[in-house]
């Protein structure tokens, strides 16, 4: 039985791509490459675009991985609505989980750590918010931080 705060939670409009799975497409390729742009093509190598989950504002399958995080811990309670969410991110998923942290208004404290790429630590600086707070580190400082009351990693 979920609580009130889980049940308002679970049917939050973000997750509606849990919820409407079969419109979405997490891959989606396209016609083969024409012959010019093909150096295989005599060996009957075909080559194709692939873009991800189409169908949703979700722009790769971390950001459906970060989704399902989220909507799993909430349905097991180990998120409650006093709970900070604590990730260590390279800078793929946990951008992702920044987002829907904040689209749900769930506090979260994300670890990056100092040697990523300037282009990623950017994103993840431009998304934050009073709500969401960006830390140098990895995932040594996030279980520490994690394992304390009231933090969830």
């Amino acid at each position: 039985m979920h609580t009130n705060w889980q049940r308002a939670m679970l049917e939050s409009p973000v997750f509606d791509p849990i919820r409407y799975h079969e419109q979405i497409k997490l891959a989606e390729t396209s016609d083969p490459f024409p012959r010019a742009f093909n150096p295989h093509y005599e060996d009957d190598v075909e080559y194709f675009a692939v873009s991800t989950a189409t169908g949703t504002d979700m722009s790769t399958g971390k950001g459906m991985m970060a989704l399902f995080a989220f909507h799993d811990d909430i349905e097991n309670e180990y998120i409650q609505p006093e709970t900070i969410v604590v990730e260590s991110s390279s800078g793929n998923t946990g951008p992702e989980m920044q987002k829907i942290a904040q689209r749900l208004g769930i506090p979260m404290h994300l670890f990056l750590r100092d040697t990523m790429p300037p282009v990623k630590f950017d994103r993840a600086r431009i998304l934050r918010d009073q709500n969401v707070k960006i830390h140098l580190g990895g995932v040594v400082d996030a279980r520490a931080m994690g394992k304390r009351p009231g933090f969830h990693l």
